[in-house]
């Protein structure tokens, strides 16, 4: 209900952008689904821009139409992965693309998690 009441929260700012972090986290199976399904439905039908913070490259690809990456402090953008594009110019063959892309995500993770390591 927290994670609900959060999305109310951000839609009765009636701000054009809604912040949402990490929607997913300590969540069953069912009530994730019907999370995911109240912000796919916000952004439909409220045109609502939707940032969400999430440590989950899973949930970050279910979600996202773009992931951004960020380093260790101090924080920057890494990279930038465009989602979308796997997702509606080869709708065939999405999800052999979201799986190339899922491990180009956690290759750029793994890369910059040794660059810092002692």
């Amino acid at each position: 209900m927290k994670q609900k009441i959060n999305l109310i929260r951000g839609l009765l700012a009636d701000s054009e952008v809604l912040l949402i972090d990490g929607p997913e986290t300590h969540l069953d199976c069912y009530t994730k689904f019907n999370i995911q399904n109240d912000i796919y439905r916000i952004w439909k039908e409220y045109h609502k821009t939707i940032v969400c913070i999430t440590h989950d490259v899973e949930e970050a690809l279910k979600l996202a139409n773009f992931i951004w990456v960020f380093s260790k402090p101090p924080v920057k953008i890494i990279k930038k992965f465009d989602v979308i594009s796997c997702k509606i110019n080869n709708p065939q063959n999405s999800d052999a693309q979201l799986q190339i892309l899922r491990n180009q995500i956690l290759q750029v993770i793994r890369d910059e998690a040794l660059s810092k390591a002692i």
